[in-house]
């Protein structure tokens, strides 16, 4: 791997705890190190690269040197955290899922650990997740990797393999511990928020042992270390990190003599290439290369179909150039599928040097129809280049048509009699644009004809299905069902604005993964389910799970009308649900593109028959209409005027400031002098105002508004990172009455962190606050309901502490 020349910073902490005389983890720190300096990270400037090993290890330390990083980094920095040794899982005794002790408790056992004092000397998840959030505050250029398992069981490898068992931890000790840590802001409290600008490693699922061994030089290492490193030594300078953990976790797969292996994974902001925003090929799937045929893990329910060509071109950089893109290679036509699986068979006669490949897409055997008529013919030579297209026969009915729009000169692309878009035809642009749409409207229609498995594949679970909306921070549900029976489900219905959540239910001893994609009428897939990356595994002991931004109180997960669809009284959408006895990893169907690779591991043509498992699985599809947004006090603002963020006035510049008494206008003094709750028990109703208060670390920007916020989305207003968010603050709309005030960090400037505002109520009493973080402004809450009156903190998560008015005890 060449050394990386960048002219930011790159600063990481390298963590190896030795709890319990575990072995091993100052090895895997030296190996990291050297993969680091590679990367160009000055790895002998402690300034730049801190290592905390044996006896260093401690919470305090640890949380120092973190505390130093976040202080010494700047904007769009690389920062890594990396950690080798035990991990903790504790199980709750209890399954009532509204109690407190109802959740897992995972946690990073550092060298000093004990349960057995009163003061905490672990680092919980969700204390991790706090930090997390506070580094990227700093910079977006994060990754976090974890080379531990998370139930304390760090074996010694393939070699006569011993498990070395933790004895267990006491769930209500640890219960206790994380209570305090909470009371103390010290942890991040939305469990179903994902940080996306975190790039996350782990060295095993939840539930799974990760392993250690001697190494032919005598040294104990950890396996996720030893290969990963060995990955980057040798992957394309190009590759994202997520198809390097694919490899990683071949390699990982290839020291194990049975099943029992740990998995390797990749999450979050996976995507970019390592220690970079840019993104790489990631569509990817896992493979054996050998000499007669190559078995790809990704069958029918990838999309992979026999009849389809691949070529097969170097995956990793020996003997080329690791910034070089191939262009040739041998091919291979897929010869037999299942649901997760594909055989193709080499059509070429060459010789094949690599024991890696890369798979891309050549030609397809199912092709979808599409039609193109009036005076866009010139779009049908690029539609014929598709590998998902062919042109519609007589009496075939078409997926997609381009045809002449509404206006002159105009094409529009309609499928089902729904437009998906629509062009200038003179622009080549626009046709091109048009293309993409229509891909992403057929890769849909991909996972739509999906069907579950039969004969040995079949599936049989106990697993139901609740959908609903919320309101009022409550769910009411609005279709139940059985997602076993051969019946199919009810009609459901969902309008544009709402949030809807998704519950599960397991009735069996059985467990199941689950993969939940939502298809919006323009072809559109979202994973839903995206924070588990293998999808949501439900078992004896934890048999229930709700997919929502929050569980308590309750908030759902928008559902918009889809930009590119004109507006209907009505369209057709649906749920997909993906049933597999064991963990399958699917993301790549949310986004995936002619342009994007499939990976081809080698395993130098060894069979594993032991793992040529059969993985039973369902598929269960819930179409729903999705109807315009009812006529409300929100819907009418639709029609007024909306200014952008920078137009927006200040409190001191709204009407309604005069109003407000000098005491609540000065609110940084009274606040100063103790005094703010006195004056709030004097005053007559609700004061017409809100206060909020800044306890980040750096600047944010509120605005106050009586109603939601929209996007601009031509032009560039949605300004996507890396990591596949951002909304861009000059593109973010909102209706009068609004007001817009910056505060500045609490620790630097007490007096500017905080401010009264005049507030707006809509019907149903509430108001909505959006805040956008940094110099740059980048949005983190854009549409959070506030009550008149109330106290606002904003601590730096997606989570606000909202202290509501009463005059008793203010």
């Amino acid at each position: 791997m060449e050394t990386v020349q960048s002219s930011i910073a790159r600063r990481a902490l390298l963590i190896g705890s030795s709890y319990d005389e575990l072995r091993g983890t100052e090895n895997d720190v030296a190996t990291m190190a050297e993969v680091l300096r590679s990367y160009g990270f000055h790895v002998d400037d402690a300034n730049y690269v801190k290592k905390l090993c044996g006896a260093d290890a401690t919470r305090k330390k640890i949380l120092q040197a973190w505390e130093d990083i976040i202080s010494s980094t700047s904007w769009d920095d690389a920062v890594v955290i990396y950690y080798s040794g035990h991990g903790g899982l504790a199980q709750p005794k209890r399954s009532d899922a509204s109690s407190e002790h109802s959740k897992n408790i995972q946690f990073l056992v550092t060298t000093d650990f004990n349960l057995a004092t009163d003061e905490w000397l672990g680092i919980m998840g969700d204390e991790i997740s706090n930090w997390l959030l506070r580094t990227t505050g700093k910079t977006r250029n994060v990754t976090y990797i974890l080379d531990c398992c998370h139930s304390a069981r760090l074996g010694r490898g393939p070699r006569g393999a011993v498990s070395r068992k933790q004895s267990s931890f006491d769930y209500d000790v640890l219960a206790e511990h994380r209570l305090r840590l909470r009371e103390g802001n010290k942890m991040l409290e939305n469990e179903f928020w994902t940080n996306p600008d975190v790039v996350r490693i782990a060295a095993a699922a939840d539930l799974e042992p990760a392993w250690q061994y001697q190494n032919t030089r005598g040294q104990y290492v950890g396996i996720l270390t030893e290969k990963l490193a060995e990955m980057m030594k040798d992957a394309s300078g190009q590759m994202s990190w997520r198809n390097i953990m694919l490899g990683t976790k071949a390699l990982v797969e290839r020291a194990f003599d049975d099943d029992d292996f740990q998995k390797p994974r990749s999450a979050g902001a996976d995507t970019r290439i390592p220690f970079s925003l840019d993104r790489g090929p990631f569509s990817a799937l896992l493979a054996e290369v050998g000499p007669e045929f190559t078995t790809i893990s990704g069958g029918k329910v990838h999309g992979l179909q026999a009849g389809d060509v691949y070529t097969l071109v170097p995956f990793r950089t020996e003997g080329r150039d690791a910034h070089t893109t191939p262009t040739t290679g041998r091919r291979a036509t897929i010869w037999k599928t299942n649901g997760f699986k594909a055989v193709a068979l080499d059509v070429s006669t060459e010789s094949y040097p690599f024991t890696e490949a890369l798979a891309l897409p050549y030609s397809r055997r199912r092709r979808w129809p599409m039609s193109v008529s009036g005076s866009v013919q010139h779009a049908e030579e690029l539609f014929s280049k598709s590998p998902f297209f062919s042109r519609c026969e007589a009496g075939e009915k078409a997926t997609v048509e381009l045809k002449e729009g509404e206006n002159s000169g105009e094409i529009a692309l309609f499928a089902g009699g729904t437009q998906l878009g629509s062009g200038q035809a003179n622009n080549p642009w626009n046709v091109e644009k048009l293309i993409s749409i229509a891909h992403t409207f057929a890769e849909a229609q991909a996972i739509l004809t999906l069907e579950g498995g039969t004969g040995d594949e079949k599936f049989k679970h106990g697993l139901k299905i609740e959908i609903g909306a919320v309101q009022d921070y409550e769910g009411n549900p609005r279709l139940e069902f059985s997602a076993n029976s051969a019946e199919k489900p009810g009609q459901l219905g969902l309008a544009a604005g709402e949030q809807y959540y998704i519950r599960f239910q397991l009735n069996d001893d059985l467990g199941v993964f689950i993969n939940t994609f939502r298809i919006d009428a323009s072809g559109k897939v979202t994973l839903v389910s995206r924070a588990w990356e293998t999808g949501v595994h439900l078992y004896q002991g934890h048999d229930s799970e709700t997919l929502a931004q929050r569980r308590l109180p309750m908030k759902g997960i928008p559902i918009e009308w889809p930009v590119a669809v004109p507006k209907a009284p009505f369209v057709q959408e649906h749920f997909v649900f993906v049933l597999s006895k064991k963990p399958v990893d699917l993301r790549w169907l949310e986004a995936a593109s002619p342009e994007e690779y499939l990976i081809a591991r080698g395993r130098d043509g060894r069979p594993h028959a032991a793992r040529d498992e059969v993985n039973p699985y369902d598929v269960v599809q819930v179409p729903y209409m999705l109807r315009m947004a009812e006529k409300t006090e929100e819907a009418d603002a639709i029609t007024q005027k909306s200014i952008t963020g920078p137009q927006l006035p200040t409190p001191e510049d709204m009407e309604e400031w005069d109003e407000l008494s000098s005491e609540l206008k000065n609110v940084a003094d009274v606040e100063a002098k103790g005094m703010l709750g006195g004056i709030m028990r004097t005053l007559k109703g609700i004061p017409k105002c809100v206060w909020v208060v800044n306890q980040h670390n750096e600047e944010i920007t509120v605005v106050i508004s009586q109603f939601s916020p929209t996007y601009d989305l031509t032009e560039g207003g949605i300004n996507v990172s890396a990591s596949g968010g951002g909304i861009n603050f000059t593109r973010t709309l909102w209706r009068a009455p609004s007001a817009l005030k910056v505060l500045a960090p609490q620790a630097e400037n007490a007096t500017d962190s905080l401010v009264s505002m005049p507030f707006w109520t809509r019907k149903d009493g509430f108001g909505v606050i959006s805040i956008f973080v940094g110099p740059e402004k980048r949005l983190l809450i854009g549409n959070d309901r506030v009550p008149m009156g109330a106290r606002v903190y904003f601590q730096g998560s997606p989570e606000l502490k909202i202290v509501e008015y009463d005059s008793k005890n203010s």
